[in-house]
C-alpha cells in the first residue's frame, strides 16, 4: 500500500494538542500502515490551513470533527476536495457520529466513520470500494491495545491523556452517556505512558477521563504515583467530588501547590433538575469534601454549572451559583447548555420547549423556565465572574465589597449592567483598565468607604501588576525601610530573599507596613514598631 494518509487535528488553541488523531496514528501503525499528523488551530486562517494541507498531496484526509472546529473543518474540505478531488475525505469524531444526515448530503466528504475509529479507519484504508458512506464500527476498542502517541512535544503543549473511556453516569446533556460502562487501561502501561511523556519534558497534562476517580482504589493509585514520581508536572482531573473517599482526601492534603488541578462538575444544585438529567449526587458530601479540598489542600478546584437545564428558572439558577460560589473555588465557570448531537436532553427538546442556535456549539436561546432576556442577563454575570473572580486578580477587593451585597449573585448581576451600560462589554478592556472600572463602580454605587476600598483594590493591583495604579495615592517612608532591613529577627528570617521582596505602605485600620513575595503578604509590623504595630485585618 502506497496511500498517503493525514489525519488532522483542528485544536481550539494553538497551545492543545489533540489525542484522537494519536489514538487512529497508533491504530494504523499496528497495521503497518504509514500516516502523518498535522495539527491546526481554529484561529489559522482558512488559506493556511488549505496550503498547509495541500502541500501533503494525501490520498485520505481524516478529519477530527468537534463542534468548536466542524465549521472551519467544512470550509477547508470544499477548498482542498477543488484542489484535490481525487483524495478521499474522512470525517470522524462526536460531532459527526450522530444525526449526521446533513453530513452525509455533502458530496465534498467521501466518508464518516461514527463513534471510536481505531478498527474501523485501518479496514477502510485498506479497502475502501468496500465500504458505504457512513461506517459504524461495531463493538468498543479494547484501549488497552493502543499506546498514547505523543512524539517530540513542544513544552507549551497542553497533553490530553486518558485512562478510561466512558463514565459511570448517564447525564443527558453529555455524549458520554452514548457510552455505555467504563473500561480501565492496566495501570502499568498508565504509568509507562506517562513515564514516556514525563521524558519529554512536558509540563500539563490533562487526564480527560469524565470521572477519573469512578474507581476509587485505581484513582488513588495513580495519584499516589504521580505525586511521587513527577513533581515538575501538573495533572489536571476531573472528578466526583461526591466520590472522594478520606483516605483519598487525607492523601491529598499531602499534594504541593501546583501539581494536581481538580475540575468538578456541579452544573445544579436544583434536586428536580439533577433528577431530570439524571445527574443525582449526595450534596452534603459534595459540599463537604470541596470544602475541605478548598480549605485543607493546595489543589486547584475549577467548578462547573450549566444554566439552561431542565426546571432551573432564573431565580433558581442564581440560587445554585450564590450557594456554588460560597464554597470559593479557585475558578467558577458559568456554562451555557449546548444540544449536542447524540445527547437525550437533544431529543427531549420539544418536551422542555428548547429554542437553540442550529449551528455549532448548538447554544441554547431558551426553554420554558428561562427566557431569552433572562439568559442574556446570566450571560452578564459570566462575564464578570470570568473577568473579576477567575482571575484571582481582585479577591481582597471582592471579599470586601460583598460585604456590602445580600447575596454574591445580587453584586455580579448589578455590575455586569454597569459594564452594559458604559459600553464595557462592547469592547477589549485591558486588565488594568478593570481595576479603573471596578473603582468608579465602587464610587458611583456606594462610596461609603472610598479611601479604604481604594486601598485594598491598590492592593490587589500590586499583587497583580508589580506596581502602583496611577489613579490611587500612596507613600513610602524610607526610614521604616532601613529599619526593617537592619532588624535582625527579620534578616534571620527573611535576608536571603531580600532582593525578591517589595515593600508598600497601605492605610489599613490605623496602618501598617505590608511586604511581598511571590504575591505573599507578610505582616512585618513587629520588625518596624516596637509594640508590634495594628494588625493588618484580611477583607
Amino acid at each position: 500500500m502506497n496511500d498517503k494518509i493525514c489525519l488532522i487535528g483542528v485544536n481550539a488553541r494553538y497551545s492543545h494538542s489533540n489525542l484522537a488523531v494519536r489514538c487512529l496514528k497508533n491504530a494504523l501503525d499496528k497495521h503497518k500502515i504509514p500516516s502523518e499528523i498535522v495539527e491546526l488551530s481554529i484561529n489559522d486562517r482558512i488559506e493556511q490551513a488549505v496550503d498547509a494541507l495541500y502541500l501533503k498531496r494525501a490520498d485520505f484526509y481524516c478529519f477530527s470533527c468537534y463542534i468548536w472546529n466542524i465549521a472551519m473543518i467544512q470550509e477547508i474540505i470544499s477548498e482542498l476536495k477543488r484542489l484535490l478531488p481525487k483524495s478521499r475525505i474522512v470525517l470522524g469524531g462526536p460531532e459527526v457520529s450522530f444525526d449526521n444526515v446533513e453530513f452525509l448530503k455533502n458530496p465534498d466528504i467521501d466518508y464518516i466513520i461514527c463513534g471510536e475509529g481505531e478498527k474501523a479507519l485501518p479496514a477502510l484504508i485498506k479497502e475502501p470500494a468496500g465500504f458505504p458512506k457512513e461506517i459504524r464500527q461495531e463493538g468498543c476498542v479494547d484501549i488497552n491495545a493502543y499506546s498514547c502517541l505523543y512524539e517530540s512535544v513542544p513544552e507549551h503543549k497542553i497533553i490530553y491523556y486518558e485512562t478510561t473511556r466512558g463514565c459511570p453516569f448517564s447525564c443527558s446533556y453529555c455524549l458520554s452517556s452514548t457510552i455505555q460502562g467504563v473500561r480501565y487501561k492496566a495501570l502499568e502501561i498508565v504509568f509507562s505512558e506517562i513515564e514516556r511523556l514525563a521524558a519529554q519534558g512536558v509540563r500539563l497534562i490533562k487526564f480527560v477521563d469524565r470521572t477519573f476517580n469512578a474507581n476509587a482504589e485505581r484513582a488513588l493509585a495513580i495519584w499516589k504515583h504521580l505525586a511521587g514520581h513527577y513533581p515538575a508536572i501538573c495533572f489536571h482531573f476531573e472528578v466526583g467530588a461526591d466520590l472522594l473517599t478520606p483516605e483519598q482526601l487525607n492523601f491529598l492534603k499531602t499534594i504541593p501547590e501546583g501539581q494536581f488541578q481538580f475540575e468538578i462538575g456541579i452544573q445544579s444544585t436544583n434536586e428536580e433538575t439533577l433528577k431530570a438529567v439524571n445527574r443525582p449526587w449526595d450534596k452534603r458530601k459534595l459540599f463537604s469534601n470541596i470544602q475541605f479540598l478548598v480549605q485543607e489542600t493546595q489543589i486547584h478546584i475549577h467548578l462547573d454549572l450549566i444554566a439552561g437545564l431542565p426546571y432551573e428558572d432564573f431565580a433558581a439558577f442564581l440560587h445554585s451559583f450564590d450557594e456554588v460560589m460560597s464554597l470559593r473555588p479557585h475558578v467558577l465557570q458559568v456554562g451555557f447548555l449546548k444540544m449536542l448531537r447524540g445527547c437525550r436532553i437533544r431529543e427531549q427538546a420539544e418536551k422542555y420547549d428548547y429554542v437553540y442556535s442550529k449551528r455549532p456549539p448548538y447554544t441554547v436561546y431558551r426553554n420554558k423556565f428561562l427566557s431569552y432576556d433572562e439568559i442574556l442577563e446570566l450571560k452578564k454575570i459570566e462575564k464578570m465572574v470570568d473577568k473579576y473572580y477567575n482571575s484571582n486578580c481582585f479577591m481582597h477587593s471582592l471579599t470586601f465589597i460583598l460585604q456590602q451585597f445580600e447575596k454574591p449573585s445580587d453584586f455580579y448581576w448589578k455590575f455586569g449592567r454597569y459594564h452594559e451600560k458604559n459600553g464595557f462589554l462592547e469592547r477589549p478592556v485591558s486588565r488594568r483598565e478593570l481595576f479603573r472600572i471596578f473603582l468608579d463602580f465602587y464610587l458611583e454605587t456606594d462610596g461609603r468607604q472610598a479611601e479604604l476600598f481604594c486601598e485594598i483594590l491598590r492592593l490587589d493591583y500590586v499583587l497583580c501588576e508589580k506596581s502602583n495604579p496611577s489613579w490611587a495615592q500612596y507613600r513610602s517612608n524610607r526610614d521604616a525601610v532601613v529599619k526593617l532591613l537592619k532588624n535582625e529577627k527579620f534578616k534571620e528570617n527573611y535576608g536571603r530573599q531580600v532582593q525578591k521582596m517589595t515593600v508598600e505602605w497601605f492605610d489599613f485600620n490605623g496602618g501598617m507596613w505590608l511586604l511581598f513575595r511571590d504575591k505573599q503578604i507578610i505582616n512585618i509590623s513587629e520588625y518596624i514598631n516596637e509594640d508590634g504595630g495594628t494588625q493588618w485585618k484580611k477583607f
